[in-house]
């Protein structure tokens, strides 16, 4: 009857060391699932901001070749102001 019991035992204490196997492995699966899901948000949200930096310097690009070439052309203005004193309006609008 002893060996029965001891039996009984292991038997008992191996389904309950298997389950606890299991539940660690199925909590394991879903801490990685969790993960996996803020991976894909956090690579989501990259590439949107990726393209929003992208435009925003492709803009800045447009500015500045419009700056560039404002003060590219005012630059003789401005070096040699006598020779454009004649083109300059007079205070009084002529």
């Amino acid at each position: 009857m002893r060996c029965r019991k001891s039996a009984l035992d292991i038997i008992e204490a191996s389904e309950t060391t298997a389950k606890d196997i299991e539940e660690a492995g199925q909590a394991a699966v879903d801490i990685a699932a969790d993960i996996m899901r803020e991976a894909q948000q956090l690579a989501t949200e990259l590439r949107e901001n990726g393209k929003k930096m992208s435009e925003h310097l492709r803009e800045f690009a447009v500015l500045a070749r419009k700056v560039s070439t404002a003060m590219r052309d005012t630059r003789p203005d401005v070096l040699n102001p006598s020779e454009n004193v004649g083109s300059l309006p007079t205070p009084d609008g002529n």
